[in-house]
């Protein structure tokens, strides 16, 4: 049995975690089918429509499953109802490869005052017309179709994907980002000093700086009149937040969203919840800002029953609120329970006990172009390997370590030059790199180290290590941390995305000196990241625009708790402990292991309570106190593991 996934993010299986139904669904299958998950980051229904037919359709597959509607009613270029006749002129027409762009895009957020877009990808009639198109076609070659119908997560705050998402307050999050803002014009930069007034708890100046930007109608006043309520009601309550709110509620735009999420919950916490329910819809109706589904596309998709090959999987009849990370992506669970009532509808078929002879999943990493550009993957679209030769990839390399700069400072290089700085400026930042001769024993050679994603050069190096560990026996780790953080070779071998030439494990540097070099930086970066023993749950919902993708690159899917807190700045601590580990027994230096393994001991302590207030609502009636505490506790625990 052949089963084919047709999706976009909540769909789609990045890197190892592979937690997504898909994947699950393969294990509850069982037996010797083929799944091949096609799935694309961002696909609307007419991107999918226009993939299939030209390049699915003519090949056999026995289900097809369908997961869209989350991306056509955000804002986009419209894109309207795929026509085949109309394909030949979209070919090659695509936008083309993503160009190089450092990882450091600048140190604030900045505001913008540009008038906001108003157009989605598709109409509920265009929509409808793709996903339709896509079922007429496998029915008419013999395929069941299953279609997902998505909804939406109506509690999670409106608008966060508009540019000035982080700009606005949301009532329940009490947020600290004031000082990764910027403000363009006076009054934008005036805007920043009321919300740092506002987060540091001076109401007094925050309010008379607020109503100071009410007094013209553009961007500036929208973000000054929502703020100015949500403090209002944190703070005196009463009717003038309702009603400021109410105002901004009835405005098109991010605005207007954002408001009457706002609103809604304001009302909700005065018990005039009939009220606050209109409220919410209103907000996720008017949101085009964020990829949620609208009602209109849901009753399209729930239409689709009427044809005898397709059987409707109606997610509000499987998931609630609580199963959601985000505003439309299922948490692991939820993926579960999604590949549990998919699971029999394929099993009842007359296929499904075929054996495929190339059996098992498969993520295709289709580009989110790939519906202009059929071949082209996820690796081409966004710059990750760079056309160059290795020996020109190590002479910038050289060229930047012998020279007197600082080799990870800002510059304007161009080219391999600015690959290898980037490079180097990330790389600085990881415990496994101390210094500069680490830096010169470890040359980039491949394009791929020096491309949008320069992680992966770290990547590779770890999987060194880890390689080396299993083979000289020495990567053992204590329960508690290897069922929080699983150091192995296939993990980071995963992590070197598929289509990249990536060489085989070298014996990785194990200077006993180079150990201790590596816990002595975790310790001091233990004392600088005070964000990693912080409850950053609502600075991480409102910046969830400048990390989400990366991560999931990172992690291989959106759809994990650790969304809500710094799991990558804790990965990265926890891979130079293990490191160190590996270099210390392999030497038998018993003080830096039995070091180490205090600190990894810790960190894995950290995770756990991480995870378990990582689902919670920040802000809410929800276990936030007791949060803050145990991670205060697990501080000072590490404060005394990293005093000299």
């Amino acid at each position: 049995m052949r089963l084919l996934v047709l999706g976009d993010s909540c769909s789609a299986g990045l890197g190892p975690a592979q937690a997504v139904y898909p994947s699950v669904l393969h294990r509850l299958l069982g037996g010797e089918h083929r799944i091949e998950n096609h799935a694309v980051p961002g696909f609307t229904s007419a991107d999918a429509a226009r993939y299939y037919r030209r390049g699915l359709a003519g090949r056999r597959w026995d289900v097809v499953i369908v997961y869209l509607g989350n991306t056509d009613a955000s804002r986009s270029v419209y894109k309207g109802t795929y026509r085949r006749w109309l394909d030949t002129a979209r070919r090659g027409a695509g936008r083309g490869p993503v160009l190089f762009t450092p990882i450091e895009r600048g140190d604030h957020i900045l505001f913008s005052d540009r008038p906001e877009e108003s157009d989605v990808a598709t109409t509920p009639r265009d929509f409808r017309a793709n996903v339709e198109s896509i079922v007429r076609v496998a029915g008419r070659r013999g395929a069941r179709v299953i279609v997902v119908n998505p909804i939406a997560n109506r509690g999670f705050p409106a608008a966060l994907m508009g540019a000035n998402g982080p700009f606005f307050s949301m009532v329940g999050l009490r947020t600290a980002v004031a000082d990764r803002l910027a403000g363009t014009t006076d009054r934008s930069r005036a805007l920043v000093a009321a919300l740092a007034a506002h987060e540091g708890g001076r109401l007094d100046d925050a309010v008379r700086q607020y109503r100071a930007l009410l007094d013209r109608s553009d961007p500036v006043r929208s973000v000054a009149v929502n703020n100015l309520a949500v403090m209002l009601d944190e703070s005196v309550g009463g009717e003038e937040p309702l009603a400021l709110a109410k105002a901004l509620a009835d405005s098109p735009g991010a605005a207007g969203a954002v408001a009457a999420h706002n609103l809604g919950r304001m009302l909700s916490a005065r018990g005039r919840h009939d009220q606050a329910e209109d409220y919410a819809t209103l907000a996720t109706e008017r949101d085009i800002n964020l990829y949620r589904v609208k009602s209109a596309y849901r009753a399209e998709l729930a239409a689709l029953s009427r044809h005898s090959h397709v059987d409707v999987v109606d997610l509000a009849t499987v998931l609630t609120a609580a199963d959601f990370v985000d505003y439309c992506h299922p948490t692991p669970s939820a993926h579960r329970a999604i590949a549990s009532v998919i699971r029999p509808l394929v099993q009842l078929l007359p296929a499904a006990g075929t054996a495929e002879p190339d059996s098992g999943y498969v993520c295709v990493h289709p580009s989110p172009d790939a519906s202009l550009d059929f071949p082209a993957t996820m690796l081409a679209h966004f710059a990750i390997d760079q056309d160059v030769d290795a020996a020109e990839v190590r002479k910038a390399a050289s060229a930047l370590l012998d020279g007197e700069e600082d080799p990870g400072r800002p510059a304007a290089d161009q080219g391999v030059r600015a690959g290898v700085r980037n490079l180097f400026r990330f790389a600085a930042r990881h415990p496994l790199v101390t210094c500069r001769d680490d830096l010169r024993a470890w040359l980039p050679e491949h394009g791929w180290e020096v491309g949008r994603f320069p992680e992966l050069y770290l990547d590779r190096l770890l999987r060194d290590y880890a390689h080396a560990a299993e083979q000289w026996g020495v990567g053992g780790l204590p329960e508690s941390v290897r069922g929080q953080w699983p150091l192995d070779s296939t993990r980071y071998q995963h992590r070197l995305l598929p289509g990249l030439t990536v060489p085989p494990p070298r014996v990785p540097a194990t200077d006993p000196e180079h150990a201790r070099r590596i816990l002595a930086k975790v310790r001091a970066q233990l004392a600088e990241k005070r964000e990693i023993f912080n409850d950053c749950r609502a600075d991480r919902i409102v910046t969830v625009k400048y990390w989400y993708l990366r991560e999931a690159f990172r992690f291989g899917t959106h759809s994990r708790p650790g969304m809500c807190y710094p799991e990558w700045e804790m990965e990265k601590i926890v891979e130079g402990l293990f490191c160190a580990l590996v270099i210390a027994r392999r030497h038998g230096d018993v003080t830096t292991e039995t070091h180490a393994l205090a600190l990894l001991d810790t960190m894995a302590r950290l995770r756990a309570v991480h995870e378990k207030y990582a689902a919670l609502e920040p802000g809410g009636a929800d276990d936030t106190a007791e949060y803050r505490t145990e991670l205060a506790l697990l501080e000072e625990i590490g404060e005394s593991e990293t005093a000299p």
